[in-house]
């Protein structure tokens, strides 16, 4: 069986990784502040760790103005939710430590 399908296919899975590889964009990584008191905050360990994965951290605050978040989020490439309590582990088919 012959597979002509496949060299124009690994063409250009190719041609898409050297691009992605050169690529000098890296990704946006929204993080949601918390409110203490009238502010908005994140902790460092946040910004820290998305900047070590190669990525560049956005912090989104804290408001209730739905345009402005739809816009921040809409320039993102991905998103993590800060604070709240933690999920017991029986809601996730998993055994506590």
């Amino acid at each position: 069986m012959k597979y002509y399908y496949l060299l124009p296919l690994l063409a250009l899975l190719t041609f898409h990784l050297a691009i992605a590889q050169d690529s000098p964009k890296k990704p946006l990584i929204g993080i949601s502040c918390s409110h203490p008191e009238d502010y908005s905050s994140v902790r460092m360990t946040y910004t820290e760790s998305v900047i070590k994965a190669g990525s560049i951290p956005i912090l989104i605050p804290v408001t209730e103005n739905e345009k402005t978040l739809e816009d921040i989020v809409s320039l993102l490439d991905g998103l993590i939710l800060t604070g709240g309590e933690d999920i017991h582990p029986n809601y996730y088919n998993e055994d506590p430590i």
